[in-house]
């Protein structure tokens, strides 16, 4: 049913939904199914299970009683299937289903009672909790602490190391209340960088974009703001793999800071040192531009990147936009943008790099750079004959290409991921040092593997 679902017209035709035309579903006795894909995977392993990968769905869900047909392909009505479904909570083959919501509080799951899979040995001491809660919480961080503080919410993600050092200062971790989770992040990363629309000035001329390698300092940055939180990025993608083949170039190394080449390079461009410090080139135009950004988290580490920067004689302009972002990319309408992409299945930069995409998408033409060679390239990239293998040799082509024209400076990726939580939350001691970092650490851990010690509460109650 769920394959049928996914094949029929009104959802195959919407944009978010994948091709699932090539897959076929065959009974195997009781316990096994096998679903065959197609399509041309470039006799990939991991494509073909990605795939192949597809989740029951609940037939009677969708029945609705139509007609009162015992036929499944009479009684699915999905004409309006996004507007009529949209506010439903669909059934699901998970230990935990939606029991609540709302658009200003937040996601309320409970335990599905007599699980179907809780008697299975794999999930044995799994899904403790009798319901998890995902609070939405308005305000800044420093109220989102008042909730936590205030013990209205037993667990925390913490956003940026400011919030880790001040829970480590807390007198309720100092007095062993609170624990801090912490799990480590090697997985794919995509494009981290402030990218450039290279067309406009003063970013239109190389030397100026060189100039920015040495004067924009990432590495510092990490080593005396971010410390072991982050790691730096060195071009358009980290451990970005198929079938362990590698697609990023690890020879591309980003500069590091260098005040003495960053001059060098802007006096190439033409800009000589004006009377305040900032340089100008012979058209009295400033050695500044604007980044736009929309992660408040991120104005910290700004003033940090801007006073190295001056020491160059450029000025940073870091700009917060609260809204109306990706319409501004697109239309071109910025100078430089902190941005960062996930990394997809199979990196794809196509509609980013290539000067005339034939088909559309929100970033096309990203940086507004034009290459012949980069045209042809990715154009190769696509020909859906080519091994996995060839792809990623183009890639790395690609990736050189791009540092070579200096289309955006590589910025930073997590490293780390720590949640701060109540004692009475508790969780295995091997989470730390074997669970792999997840951008939804807290929806992937709480569920599966925490429990709630209720003795610990009570005395951390009475303590109080």
């Amino acid at each position: 049913f769920a394959l049928d679902f996914l094949k029929k017209e009104e959802i195959s035709s919407l944009p978010q939904v994948e091709d699932y035309s090539h897959l076929s579903i065959k009974k195997i006795g009781m316990n096994y199914l096998c679903i065959t894909s197609n399509d041309n995977l470039n006799s990939s392993p991991e494509l073909l299970l990605e795939a192949t990968n597809i989740a029951p769905r609940a037939k009677h869900f969708y029945q609705q009683d139509v007609n009162n047909s015992a036929d499944m392909s009479e009684c699915v009505s999905l004409k309006n299937w996004v507007i009529d479904y949209n506010r439903i909570a669909e059934p699901t083959t998970y230990a935990y289903y939606l029991s609540q919501w709302d658009e200003h509080y937040g996601l309320i799951f409970k335990k599905v009672e007599n699980w179907w899979l809780e008697e299975e040995q794999y999930f044995t001491n799994m899904f403790n909790f009798d319901s998890v809660v995902f609070r939405i919480l308005p305000g800044t961080h420093k109220s989102r602490r008042k909730y936590f503080n205030k013990g209205e919410i037993d667990a925390l993600p913490l956003e940026n190391r400011t919030e880790y050092v001040h829970f480590l200062r807390h007198p309720l971790f100092q007095a062993g209340f609170l624990d801090i989770l912490k799990t480590s992040h090697n997985g794919k990363v995509g494009l981290n960088a402030i990218v450039f629309n290279t067309q406009s000035p003063p970013l239109n001329d190389i030397n100026f974009r060189k100039a920015l390698e040495y004067a924009i300092d990432i590495d510092g940055l990490i080593e005396n703001v971010l410390q072991d939180d982050s790691a730096r990025c060195h071009t358009m993608g980290k451990n970005e793999t198929v079938d362990g083949i590698l697609f990023n170039d690890n020879e591309i190394k980003a500069p590091k800071y260098d005040k003495k080449k960053s001059i060098e390079m802007l006096e190439s461009a033409g800009f000589l040192v004006g009377k305040d410090g900032i340089r100008r080139n012979a058209k009295g135009e400033r050695a500044s531009f604007t980044i736009l950004y929309n992660d408040l988290d991120l104005k910290d580490v700004f003033g940090y990147l801007y006073s190295q920067a001056l020491l160059c004689g450029i000025e940073l302009d870091f700009r917060f936009v609260s809204g109306g972002m990706i319409n501004m990319i697109t239309k071109g309408e910025f100078q430089a943008w902190w941005t960062s992409f996930q990394s997809p299945i199979v990196p794809n930069h196509y509609h980013i790099l290539h000067s005339q995409p034939k088909t559309q998408h929100p970033f096309m033409r990203l940086f507004r750079f034009s290459s012949p060679q980069l045209d042809t390239l990715l154009e190769e990239y696509n020909n859906t004959e080519i091994s996995i293998e060839e792809k990623a040799l183009i890639n790395r082509e690609i990736e050189r290409i791009a540092k070579e024209n200096v289309l955006f400076i590589p910025t930073y990726s997590s490293s780390t991921m720590r949640s701060i939580c109540w004692k009475y939350i508790r969780f295995p001691g091997w989470i730390s040092y074997s669970m792999p970092y997840n951008d939804e650490l807290l929806a992937t851990l709480f569920c599966p593997y925490g429990w709630f010690d209720s003795e610990i509460k009570q005395e951390i109650e009475s303590a109080l």
